[in-house]
């Protein structure tokens, strides 16, 4: 009986072993339903890159949906944080400010712009919201009107001139995007 049962035994644990073995993969299924679109997240810091002792910025691109109305008649806002933004700069630097409307390569401005077909206006404030530095974008009509509507895209993009690069950077004229651009070998 005790040989019946180490047969037995050893009979089971072989079986258990080659039912527990891999086997070869099988075909691969058909591919899912896509999931539902998550929730928009928040705004992060600026890309920034080093230019020549300055900050700058990509190209960041704002919807028309992302604008938030201000207690002003018709002017809208979009806000910004960036680690490159000190108070030091703030009061001792230059920030220069671009724009660029959707779908417009070859067309940037300095800012402010304005539009005198259309009213429309941009600019820009640096200013210090809970200790923190920001950039805030504005865009209004003048005369106000009541159809006025925040639907364009538009992309921004600054530079940080520190005080201690200014002296080296002063031929520049940077109210001049293209002149900008080309000192400090920016790629659109």
């Amino acid at each position: 009986m005790k040989k019946q049962l180490i047969v037995c035994s050893i009979y089971f644990m072989m079986l258990c072993l080659i039912a527990c073995s891999k086997g070869e993969n099988g075909d691969i299924g058909p591919a899912g339903s896509a999931g539902a679109k998550g929730a928009k997240g928040s705004t992060g810091d600026l890309g920034i890159m080093d230019a020549k002792g300055m900050v700058s910025s990509n190209w960041v691109e704002i919807k028309g949906s992302d604008w938030r109305a201000s207690a002003t008649l018709n002017t809208y806002f979009v806000s910004f944080t960036s680690t490159a933004l000190t108070a030091d700069i703030i009061s001792k630097g230059m920030l220069y400010t671009y724009i660029k409307t959707d779908g417009a390569t070859n067309s940037s401005w300095a800012l402010p712009y304005f539009s005198a077909s259309t009213g429309l206006r941009f600019f820009s404030l640096v200013a210090m919201l809970n200790n923190e530095p920001i950039i805030q974008y504005y865009q209004t009509v003048a005369p106000p009107t009541s159809t006025f509507s925040t639907t364009n895209n538009v992309s921004f993009r600054f530079v940080v001139v520190p005080a201690s690069a200014g002296a080296r950077m002063s031929n520049i004229d940077w109210t001049n995007y293209e002149e900008a651009k080309k000192a400090l070998n920016w790629k659109d």
